[in-house]
């Protein structure tokens, strides 16, 4: 026995190697013909092993031992090739004795499990990437089109629509609904109410993702890193159609450091590193828009009174005339009425919307300036028209025709 062996049980070296073996399932090694016997029905139950065939973690080397045919205490290692050099590169450092018996069987169950488990993984990534390679060119076709549409209200329809109507129960980087796709999405809708001067619109609408979502997305990053994360989440059971990486027996530990990992745990450092960086990168991104309480900018307010009196249409944007009729009572027991003209000027109008007299709409605009002339004034009668100008910022919702039109329904 080596000088490596002579430590079992003692507690043996960290993690082997700074990168595990290849995803794909290795070729297993023929055995040569050892002394203590014919040891090939090991091999075989080597390749026939899987991440599943455990049926009890403390008692999985012992299973593997009898499934492979082989007497109680005798060790097989002596004189046994490695049989899979890919997943067990510390072969030559297990114990020869037949006191080390159970830790080549322990070795041997757990390689198997880690070598099948991590194909198990691969071929699950490769759907999830496949899928996501789907829902992002989704995505990049309905962004590309509604780019090239200059109407903001028509531009942003399209956008809002990209954001689903529910979000998935438990969110996480890897679930549809707030994995890189669902990002790229609310990226494209935040960038276009900043670009058409909505922010505001944004932030008091609350079209912002949820906490938990803006936890868990985050942009694309290389294949290299998401498979690492996916395999790293599946192991600990995150991912729905990845069992869990069983857990064997105590003494398993005892060999672990033989046995190639699923990932390195420099490796799981790394990606850990990555993913709290990609978090805080997202957060960034909308930490504008998550205030718990958003109000509308000074001076900006929501207008929805008066009917359409005229409406006209000036290149891109529109003026809307509103007339309000009003009158109130104040203490003394006059009566005040107001005949209010509000003018709003729209920098930009939605396609296709045109208004009539007595029609209504509801906007958020700015009042800039005010002028009051008193037609009537008597002492139980004041008559005033007042004329109002607004900046309007973005039309909410317009009725006309006997159909009413909202922008954006929230």
């Amino acid at each position: 026995m080596n000088s490596r062996a002579s430590l079992f049980p003692i507690a043996l070296l960290s993690v082997v190697a700074a990168c595990g073996p290849s995803p794909e399932e290795t070729p297993v090694s023929t055995p040569s013909s050892p002394a203590s016997g014919d040891t090939s029905q090991i091999v075989a139950t080597y390749r026939a092993w899987d991440f599943s065939s455990c049926g009890a973690a403390d008692t999985c080397a012992e299973s593997f031992r009898e499934k492979s045919g082989q007497p109680k205490g005798k060790n097989p290692k002596r004189g046994m090739k490695n049989p899979d050099p890919t997943w067990i590169p510390e072969w030559e450092s297990l114990p020869s004795g037949d006191e080390g018996t159970r830790y080549v069987y322990e070795a041997l169950a757990l390689a198997a499990t880690n070598r099948t488990w991590t194909k198990r993984c691969d071929e699950a990534y490769a759907e999830y990437a496949k899928g996501l390679d789907t829902r992002l060119r989704e995505v990049s076709d309905v962004v590309q089109k509604a780019g090239r549409d200059p109407n903001p209200y028509d531009k942003l329809s399209a956008l809002l629509a990209l954001k689903p109507k529910s979000d998935p129960d438990a969110p996480s980087e890897f679930a549809v609904g707030s994995d890189p796709a669902r990002f790229e999405a609310e990226a494209a809708v935040f960038d276009a109410f900043e670009a058409t001067n909505r922010t505001f619109l944004y932030m008091v609408s609350r079209y912002a993702p949820s906490d938990a979502v803006v936890a868990a997305m985050h942009k694309r990053e290389p294949r290299a890193y998401e498979r690492d994360a996916f395999c790293l989440d599946a192991s600990r059971g995150l991912v729905a159609s990845v069992p869990k990486l069983p857990t064997l027996a105590p003494a398993a530990d005892e060999v672990r450091a033989m046995v190639a990992p699923v990932l390195p745990e420099n490796r799981v450092r790394e990606v850990e590193k990555r993913r709290a960086e990609l978090g805080d990168l997202t957060k960034a991104k909308f930490a504008k828009a998550m205030m718990p309480s958003p109000s509308l900018p000074p001076g900006v307010r929501e207008m929805s009174q008066g009917k359409v009196q005229r409406f006209e249409r000036s290149g891109k944007g529109a003026t809307v005339v509103l007339l309000i009729l009003s009158e109130k009572t104040d203490a003394s027991g006059k009566l005040q009425k107001i005949d209010e003209t509000i003018t709003a000027d729209f920098a930009d109008w939605p396609s296709g919307v045109v208004l009539d007299v007595g029609d209504s709409i509801s906007f958020y605009g700015i009042e800039q300036k005010q002028k009051d002339t008193v037609i009537k004034s008597a002492p139980t009668l004041e008559h005033l028209s007042r004329e109002t100008s607004v900046l309007a910022k973005h039309l909410t919702k317009a009725t006309t025709k006997g159909k009413t039109f909202v922008y954006f329904p929230r």
